[in-house]
């Protein structure tokens, strides 16, 4: 249902010439997911390294999400938050979830203040990185957001590296994505 409004929404502002600046001319990527995605694993507190920009993105730097793995939901209720650009504490709820059209690394980002949107893990060792595609596409024009997440800041380095040599392998340029900064200031309560 959620997916159906966002695709009206998405092809009304297409076809008024109205389009958002993340909305692109071109089809999504097909990445392939991860095999034996493992919901469990993949719980707790992640950071994130970097980003192809993401207006719906609680904040511009400090960005963490804690996935917190839900048996009744069969996913994740997820609290996300970082530092706006007046450095004020914004935080987001959602929920992310698999649906049963597809396997469990391919799952819907679905909450009550954003468009529902699909959250695809690409590929993850659930300890270290985890590289995630989202994007939808309508009309010849797409929507396109990645990510790279880290459980540790100190590991930011090698997860981009992972994630770059994936997200480049199967067409979506790691250039386009941005380091996210996390000054010694942050504060990670989400």
């Amino acid at each position: 249902m959620l997916t159906a409004i966002f695709l009206a929404a998405f092809a009304s502002c297409v076809a008024a010439d109205a389009a958002p600046g993340f909305v692109q001319p071109g089809k999504c990527a097909e990445l392939p997911i991860q095999n034996n995605f493992d919901l469990r694993k993949y719980a707790g507190r992640w950071y994130q390294s970097h980003a192809i920009p993401n207006p719906f993105e609680p904040g511009t730097s400090c960005l963490h999400a804690y996935f917190d793995y839900s048996e009744t939901l069969y996913g994740f209720h997820v609290s996300s938050a970082g530092l706006g650009a007046e450095n004020d504490y914004l935080k987001l709820e959602f929920d992310v979830y698999p649906v049963k059209e597809f396997p469990a690394a391919h799952m819907l980002l679905d909450g009550p203040t954003m468009i529902a949107a699909p959250f695809e893990v690409v590929e993850t060792d659930y300890k270290s990185y985890s590289c995630v595609y989202s994007c939808n596409s309508m009309g010849g024009y797409r929507a396109e957001f990645g990510f790279v997440f880290t459980r540790s800041l100190a590991n930011a380095g090698p997860a981009a590296e992972r994630c770059a040599a994936v997200f480049n392998k199967n067409g979506v340029e790691f250039s386009r994505f941005e380091p996210i900064s996390h000054p010694k200031d942050c504060v990670y309560r989400a």
